[in-house]
This record gives C-alpha cells, sequence and structure tokens, in this order.
C-alpha cells in the first residue's frame, strides 16, 4: 500500500502539468495569406499548350500578347477580371473588338489554365474557341536587367594555363564578333565586318545558374548550337566573359556597353 502511494504522490506533478492550459504566448508560425488572382496574373507567361512562341505580358489591365519573340507580331487586348459563383473569369476585349471569356481554373505563381466551358463559348464573338489554355510563368534572372542591351566587344585575350591551372601565356586574338544586343527571348550577333557582307544575325540567348557560376549561352540563325561563356563580373557599363576552350586554353572577352 505504502509503495501504490508512493508512486502516485511521484506522478502527480505529471498529471497537473498534462491538464495545464496550452501557453498563449507561444508564437506558432501563421500561414501565408494567398495572393489575389490579380496579383498572381502579373508578368510574363509563355502559352505551354502550344509549340509555337507565344508570350502574354500582364499588367493591370492590358494583356500584350506576342508571337514572335522580337515583337513583329504583337496583338493585345483590355481584360477584366470578375469572381462569380466562387469562380474566377478573365473578359477579353481585343484589339479588333472581339469578345473572349475564360474561367480561370487554376493559377499560382508558376502556372495557370484558362478553360472554355460550354456555356461561356456561347458568350464568344468567335465561332473558333480554345478549350483550354495552359501558361508557365517566365522566371526573371536576377541579372537580365544589367545584360539586356547593346554591348560592343572591346577585346579578346588568348589564356593559356598549364596542369596546376596557372596561367603561363596571354596574347590578344582577334574578336569573333563586334557585338551584342539582348532582349526578351531573343538576341543579335554582330559579326566582323568581311567581304562576305553577313553583318548581324538573330538567335535566342538564356542564363543558367551551375554550381555558384552564372552561364551566358547564345546561338544565332546559321549556327544553333548554343555558344556558352561564363559571366565573369558584369557591371553598369562593362561585361567580361569566359569562354573555355580546353582544361589548358580559355579566352577571356571584354565587353563595355554601347
Amino acid at each position: 500500500m505504502k509503495n501504490k502511494l508512493l508512486l502516485l504522490l511521484l506522478m502527480l506533478p505529471l498529471l497537473i502539468t498534462g491538464c495545464q492550459e496550452p501557453n498563449d504566448d507561444v508564437d506558432f508560425p501563421k500561414p501565408q495569406p494567398q495572393k489575389p488572382v490579380s496579383e498572381l496574373i502579373k508578368g510574363s507567361w509563355y502559352k505551354a499548350s502550344s509549340n509555337a512562341y507565344s508570350r502574354y505580358d500582364i499588367t493591370d489591365k492590358v494583356i500584350t500578347t506576342l508571337t514572335d519573340p522580337m515583337g513583329m507580331n504583337e496583338g493585345g487586348a483590355d481584360y477584366t477580371l470578375k469572381q462569380s459563383g466562387g469562380k474566377t473569369y478573365i473578359e477579353l476585349n481585343d484589339l479588333n473588338a472581339l469578345y473572349q471569356i475564360y474561367q480561370i481554373t487554376s493559377i499560382s505563381d508558376s502556372a495557370m489554365t484558362w478553360e472554355v466551358s460550354d456555356s461561356l463559348a456561347r458568350l464568344w464573338f468567335e465561332d473558333t474557341k480554345p478549350h483550354q489554355l495552359q501558361f508557365k510563368k517566365r522566371v526573371k534572372h536576377p541579372l537580365e536587367d544589367k545584360i539586356t542591351g547593346f554591348w560592343d566587344t572591346a577585346k579578346t585575350t588568348k589564356v593559356t594555363y598549364n596542369a596546376a591551372g596557372n596561367v603561363v601565356k596571354e596574347e590578344k586574338v582577334a574578336n569573333q564578333t563586334r557585338g551584342f544586343e539582348f532582349e526578351i527571348d531573343w538576341c543579335t550577333v554582330f559579326f566582323p565586318l568581311t567581304e562576305s557582307g553577313r553583318e548581324y544575325a538573330y538567335g535566342d540567348w538564356l542564363l543558367k545558374d551551375i554550381s555558384g557560376k552564372t552561364f551566358l549561352s547564345y546561338n544565332d540563325e546559321d549556327h544553333p548550337t548554343m555558344i556558352t561563356n561564363e559571366i565573369l563580373s558584369v557591371t553598369g557599363d562593362k561585361m567580361v566573359w569566359k569562354s573555355t576552350e580546353s582544361a589548358t586554353v580559355a579566352y577571356i572577352i571584354a565587353l563595355r556597353r554601347k
């Protein structure tokens, strides 16, 4: 009996602690509120449901559509977001006063889907209409704003290394380009003036981060294979690339903003 009484006395503090109210002063993490559709929809979107180039640049009230990265084929529409029955709809009135309406069935920071139901289809001005449009958000690289614009190729230096990675020789060589123009989703490569008369060509470019380094890759109409350079530095008016040819040879390319 004494043993049972002693055990009960030992357990009493635990029972009292377990019955206490939780501490209201503890700060538990709060879930982040969902952004409204009016904010999530802003930005540049690629139409993922199409193999052809199609970009939607969406601001507060206007959608600009581009089917060519250089803006040669540009369209647009005013848009209005509406709520009805717990659903979100987007109404478009394009430059030709053609009316379109979609339900936004899903949207996040990275993707969204628009759908046209049979009931919505009857409201369209046009007879031909898509059943569903899927979009993915264009991700902007932190260096993009520093790089877009015109650049002249100032100097190219060939650097030779030994097996230990030490520089053993530096020599100035001819520039392979006169310069570049970088814009969203396209670039212009300017070639050295030669008798062939090929002064420039259009191409694609992209920025990619690998193992803590940033690389810029570009191509042109005649050379679809991407040329990749490591960005060593970029400031307001100067940029330096490193093009690695082999373990012992690299080219340092200095550019200046035009």
